[in-house]
């Protein structure tokens, strides 16, 4: 049972100023949940999980305002710090203001938790370059179109011959990698390379399918520092709908072939885009 004194406490417990807007970070839920983890195909277990939902209130929040947490730290008050579940340590911008954070269960003689972290403010715009246009692309391949960014990225589209070259650079720097970290790699690790082997494959033979409509690029720092690449054509129409990637290679499914008047819009983050806001939610009891 939810202790109602300290969840109306918290929600008043960590606020702060933007500009001219004062945000809050507080506490909306907390629950105790039993998930049956198959350990292979003999055997299973039940493995106990804390999710704590938290919401984000009094800044503006929607496509042109986002957020992610970051940094996250759980103690209990034992002085035990707390795993996060996979799901919380990758957490992608969004424009909705409740957060959820799971973690392992802590030990029973724990009576109350504290949260610390990072909420990153981002607002992409052209101005700080983190929001930007790029037109008549399809007469621009192999050009860079983000040259002039702050952090140096890349973004350019490759020709069939240069997405073969780079399926062998990127296979060979998969092979290297899995070499010098042979001993110490689990299975699971194994099996996500192996993985990341065959999407490879399935990039570069789509890639090179004519009847098929697809934009390959190659992308510095990697996909995981963009937020999103959209196409668009001349009606202003998403015609973009997913996406595959492996290390610098990045794929983009389209729904009709790309004309003179289509565009792309990239949204990718730098630090004139975003404000650090640090907080912390304290003596948060266990159900």
């Amino acid at each position: 049972m939810k202790n109602l004194f300290f969840f109306a406490f918290i929600s008043m417990m960590f606020c702060s100023t933007i500009g001219a807007q004062e945000f809050h970070v507080f506490l909306q839920d907390l629950q105790e949940i039993r998930t049956t983890v198959f350990a292979d195909d003999a055997r299973r277990k039940v493995v106990n999980q804390l999710k704590i939902l938290t919401s984000v209130n009094g800044i503006t929040l929607d496509k042109n305002h986002l957020i992610k947490l970051q940094n996250l730290k759980v103690l209990d008050d034992k002085g035990e710090v707390l795993q996060l579940i996979d799901t919380s340590k990758r957490e992608q911008y969004s424009s909705r203001k409740s957060k959820e954070i799971v973690l392992e269960t802590p030990s029973r003689k724990a009576k109350k938790i504290t949260i610390t972290g990072t909420l990153n403010y981002f607002t992409p715009t052209q101005e700080n370059k983190a929001y930007i246009r790029i037109d008549n692309f399809i007469e621009r391949i192999g050009e860079n179109f983000l040259s002039d960014h702050p952090k140096k990225a890349q973004l350019s589209i490759l020709k069939p011959e240069k997405l073969s070259k780079l399926e062998v650079e990127i296979d060979k720097s998969i092979t290297k990698d899995m070499e010098e970290r042979y001993e110490e790699l689990s299975e699971q690790e194994v099996l996500d390379i192996e993985l990341s082997r065959k999407i490879l494959k399935d990039i570069v033979r789509r890639g090179t399918d004519n009847r098929a409509h697809f934009i390959n690029f190659k992308i510095y720092p990697s996909p995981k520092d963009f937020h999103s690449i959209k196409v668009y054509n001349e009606k202003d129409q998403l015609i973009s709908y997913g996406f595959a990637s492996v290390e610098q290679l990045y794929q983009i499914n389209l729904s009709e072939e790309p004309t003179s008047g289509s565009y792309i819009e990239v949204i990718l983050e730098n630090n004139t885009a975003i404000k650090q806001l640090d907080f912390s939610l304290e003596n948060i009891y266990l159900p």
